[in-house]
């Protein structure tokens, strides 16, 4: 039962990682230097 929710949390960690890296973390760069 344990793997599980590793996987799950993995799973949420990667597309999360990816979903700021893609779009969110341009506008958060832009800002924190801007």
């Amino acid at each position: 039962m344990i793997w599980i929710m590793l996987a799950t949390l993995a799973v949420v960690f990667v597309i999360g990682f990816r979903v700021l890296t893609s779009g969110a973390r341009k506008r958060f760069a832009v800002s924190a230097i801007g």
